[in-house]
């Protein structure tokens, strides 16, 4: 089974993205990019296909600036066969539907049987979200989202895939190939690459392709009338502290005493201590207890 995977890159979320309000934003330049979370569960699952079936390609397909090199040489550590960089000015703009149109000019020049995606990304959650259905619609293939375990079947079968949806449950659909499936990260735990892996990684050769490469026009990917646009950027708003509300109408002793006992009240009901002979006691507990609602006399 050939496969294709679209993968990309992200702000690391370790550490600390501060906001610029004179750029009304993020200054790239404070950026550190990494491979994505989502697409390394993409490239996982790539994997585990390939050695299930024993034979078979992995293609990575990425798109964006110069430094998503980087992050396609961790996922090409992870075993994958083979790279491509869609790589181009026009691209620094462009919204979901820009990128899924120059993805699928890439992608209708190869081989495949399935293309994987991440579910979304931490970058653009509005963008990301749509980049696999959009490409699905691009190639007229079936597409299942939220996918959270596939299931290989025999030859010319296709595969069984389950899916999440609301409340926790479980939706199982057979799909035929070829087909595009968007991969949650509970799917499967994505290897750690070894060293020699690793360094294997940084020889191999990745495809840099351009907009003019697939036949496109940059007004077609970056125009003014993006169907996605940003209205802006803000910090999020400062949280306000739910305080300890009293009761004005206490006195300051008895506001006091709540305040040190951190809102609790004292219980105001008296408690009842009965003592003397048996029967008499069995009688005034039957007595307090009718009069507390607890019990109830029988009307016979």
């Amino acid at each position: 089974m050939d496969i294709v995977v679209i993968v990309g890159q992200v702000p690391a979320t370790d550490m600390e993205i501060q906001y610029d309000r004179l750029l009304k934003g993020v200054d790239p330049n404070d950026i550190l990019y990494t491979a994505s979370r989502y697409d390394l569960h993409a490239v996982e699952e790539a994997i585990r296909i390939r050695d299930k079936q024993g034979k078979g390609t992995i293609t990575l397909l990425g798109i964006g600036p110069n430094r998503v090199e980087a992050a396609m040489r961790i996922y090409l550590s992870m075993s994958a066969d083979a790279a491509i960089h869609i790589c181009d000015r026009s691209l620094e703009n462009a919204d979901a539907y820009g990128l899924s149109l120059a993805l699928s000019q890439a992608v209708k020049s190869m081989k495949y049987d399935l293309i994987l995606c991440g579910a979304e990304s931490v970058d653009d959650y509005g963008c990301t979200l749509f980049l696999g259905p959009y490409l699905a619609e691009f190639l007229g293939l079936p597409q299942v989202s939220g996918v959270t375990k596939v299931e290989l079947q025999d030859v010319g079968q296709g595969l069984v895939v389950h899916r999440k949806i609301e409340r926790g449950d479980r939706q199982v659909i057979r799909c035929r190939l070829p087909c595009l499936l968007t991969l949650e990260t509970g799917i499967n735990e994505p290897r750690y690459p070894t060293f020699p892996d690793s360094l294997a990684a940084m020889t191999k050769k990745i495809q840099v392709m351009n907009v003019a490469a697939l036949g496109l026009r940059d007004a077609e990917i970056s125009h003014p009338d993006s169907l996605i646009k940003v209205a802006g950027f803000s910090p999020p708003r400062s949280r306000v502290k739910k305080g300890l509300v009293i009761d004005t109408k206490l006195s300051a002793v008895e506001r006091m005493k709540i305040a040190m006992g951190g809102g609790l009240s004292a219980k105001t009901e008296k408690q009842t201590l009965l003592s003397g002979e048996i029967s008499k006691v069995a009688e005034e507990l039957l007595s307090l207890l009718t009069r507390q609602g607890i019990i109830r006399k029988s009307s016979k």
